[in-house]
């Protein structure tokens, strides 16, 4: 039994993960789980020793405050934000929880903790050494009195978090904006403006210019570039010809197809 534990541990570290009888876990497909192979670890005792269903699950999930790596868990000391900015570090948190390990039909589960890294943490949230602190100690903290928060600190810079709100996929929107008449001569204030979106996902905007003249031109980016075609050759003609005109005009670009 020793030399084939030995075995399946050699096989482990050499990538062969597809064998059932050698590790005891039953294949499927995206569900990869990656522990360091010994047979001193008792999960991996534990895998090598049974050949049936393995559930895994995550217990007792904790962020922790942002903590100064320390040569001893007990010389940990609170990192604070004026820290990060001064070494340019990311203020964060260490993320850990306890994985377990139990063959279905078992009644025995072995567990261990493990740490997932650092998570980073928003100023003034629940997890921030400066939560509930009076301004007096912000101050005495390198901070500001008023310090809100809300913002992250990444390699010593201030990161925000801003969401963009997008336009209704698929539907065309009238919009009067100054902008579209300085584009060139003879445009108009008005355009019909609609987010086309793909099967995946991806999506194109798609402006319809109104000329003074009565005419109309389609807007389109290609690359951070607009261009803008007369309306009517959408109109006239067969759509190969349509096809043709925009492989000259996008020539230069090697996106196209």
């Amino acid at each position: 039994m020793k030399a084939k534990g030995s075995s399946a541990v050699n096989q482990v570290e050499n990538g062969d993960t597809n064998n059932k009888a050698t590790t005891g876990i039953s294949s499927r497909p995206h569900a990869k789980v990656k522990l360091k192979a010994s047979t001193s670890n008792p999960l991996w005792l534990l895998i090598l020793q049974h050949q049936k269903k393995l559930i895994i699950s995550l217990e007792k999930l904790a962020l922790h405050p942002p903590q100064k790596e320390g040569l001893a868990n007990s010389t940990r000391q609170a990192l604070y934000p004026f820290e990060c900015r001064q070494a340019k570090l990311t203020y964060s948190g260490r993320f850990s929880a306890n994985v377990c390990l139990q063959y279905e039909g078992d009644a025995a589960i072995v567990q261990d903790s493990f740490s997932f890294g650092q998570f980073p943490i928003m100023l003034k949230f629940k997890r921030c050494n400066l939560r509930g602190a009076s301004p007096r100690k912000l101050v005495s903290l390198k901070g500001k009195a008023s310090e809100m928060g809300g913002y992250f600190i990444v390699n010593g810079l201030e990161r925000y978090i801003r969401p963009i709100i997008m336009p209704k996929r698929n539907y065309p929107m009238s919009t009067v904006r100054s902008s579209f008449s300085e584009k060139r001569e003879g445009y108009a204030d008005k355009a019909v403006v609609i987010r086309c979106v793909r099967a995946d996902q991806t999506s194109l905007t798609v402006k319809l210019y109104y000329l003074r003249n009565g005419s109309a031109r389609l807007g389109f980016w290609i690359q951070g570039r607009e261009y803008m075609l007369p309306v009517g050759i959408f109109f006239e003609g067969p759509l190969s010809d349509v096809y043709e005109l925009c492989k000259t005009v996008f020539a230069s670009h090697s996106s196209w197809n």
